[in-house]
């Protein structure tokens, strides 16, 4: 009971940095305007009403709040397969529903979700994103890295 209690923390911690630099950003910085971190790296806010990449924008945002919820639901399910010394799976999970989380609450409040890190060279721009999606990002490493870890004990 303790570990799940810890892992509700830690979502709440990492869905309320996602929140807050959300928050941070909109009423500190104008939107679509590039404000230069350092060479390679800027703070650009805008307004995504898709998901990656701004897919699936033309669902509308209920469409998405649905989906995003089911996502949620599916990805506990997920979790609660795990076993209990499977560290790397549970960071893993807790890490994408954060980021899950903090996207659904944007979508569900605004119809949208705020993004507004971006890297880019002079003649090259990544998507624009956030905290929410770099936590679902650095999830699914650590389980595709615990995936590799059980995939290798298997051979020996």
């Amino acid at each position: 009971m303790k570990k799940k209690i810890g892992w509700v923390i830690f979502i709440a911690i990492f869905v309320g940095l996602d929140q807050w630099s959300k928050h941070w950003i909109e009423g500190n910085f104008a939107p679509h305007q590039s404000h230069e971190i350092m060479p390679f790296w800027a703070i650009y806010p805008t307004r995504n009403f898709g998901v990656s990449f701004s897919l699936f924008s033309n669902l509308g945002p209920l469409v998405l709040v649905f989906i995003s919820f089911i996502i949620c639901l599916f990805i506990i399910y997920l979790w609660r397969q795990a076993r209990k010394t499977d560290y790397l799976l549970h960071l893993g999970f807790a890490l994408i529903l954060s980021g899950a989380i903090g996207n659904l609450i944007d979508r569900a409040l605004f119809g949208y979700v705020i993004d507004f890190i971006q890297f880019h060279t002079q003649t090259w721009s990544f998507a624009i994103f956030n905290l929410a999606d770099s936590f679902i990002t650095c999830g699914a490493i650590a389980i595709l890295l615990h995936e590799l870890n059980e995939y290798r004990k298997s051979k020996h």
